[in-house]
C-alpha cells in the first residue's frame, strides 16, 4: 500500500476516533505540524468540493 492510501485511511480513522493523533503522525512518519497540515488541507479540499457541488446545483436550476 502506498503513502496516499495511508493518508486517506489515517484521516478517516482519526476522524472516527479509531486512532490517536500521535498514532496518525507515527504511521505517516511526519511531524506534528505536517500532520496538522495534512488534516487541514483535507478539510479545505472537502469544503471546496462541497462548494463546487452547491454551485453546480444552483447553476443547473
Amino acid at each position: 500500500m502506498n503513502w496516499g492510501f495511508w493518508v486517506c485511511d489515517g484521516i478517516k480513522k482519526y476522524r472516527n476516533n479509531e486512532i490517536s493523533f500521535e498514532y496518525f503522525m507515527q504511521r505517516l512518519g511526519v511531524s506534528e505540524a505536517e500532520a496538522r497540515l495534512i488534516l487541514d488541507s483535507q478539510e479545505i479540499i472537502e469544503l471546496s468540493d462541497e462548494r463546487l457541488q452547491l454551485d453546480r446545483l444552483l447553476r443547473d436550476k
